[in-house]
């Protein structure tokens, strides 16, 4: 499976009075690119909710490289780092053009009634295409 990098520009609003991207906007787009990621995976975080799921964050972390600026059209990769049938890791790498301006990461688990579920048995088709997209 080929998985299509997130796309989009820096809107005005997320600048800062120096006309940079304020810090905070970053983990905002890491949840762009990972929902867009789930969606190529066929995961639809409405679709959970009906079933008194959801994906939760346990950790994130990003490391800021370059700074970006009203306009500027950038991409996000995400790739699986860690698969467990308890939680997950994604690792992320936020470019314009050939540069990289942060990577990141973030660990997740799901939940359904508010306890933590075991992916691998609750979500097993969802589980497989991750383990093989880490695997590649």
């Amino acid at each position: 499976m080929k998985l299509i990098s997130y796309r989009r520009k820096v809107y005005y609003y997320e600048t800062d009075a120096l006309g940079i991207v304020h810090h905070s906007n970053f983990i905002r787009w890491l949840e762009e690119g990972r929902l867009s990621f789930f969606e190529q995976l066929g995961v639809y975080y409405h679709e959970l909710d009906k079933q008194n799921m959801a994906i939760i964050i346990c950790r994130v972390s990003c490391d800021y490289k370059k700074m970006f600026r009203f306009n500027d059209e950038f991409e996000i990769e995400v790739k699986v780092k860690a698969l467990s049938p308890a939680k997950f890791s994604l690792e992320y790498e936020i470019r314009l053009g050939n540069q990289i301006y942060a990577t990141a990461e973030s660990t997740h688990c799901g939940i359904q009634n508010n306890k933590i579920i075991n992916l691998k048995k609750t979500l097993p088709e969802i589980y497989e295409l991750m383990l093989k997209i880490r695997e590649r």
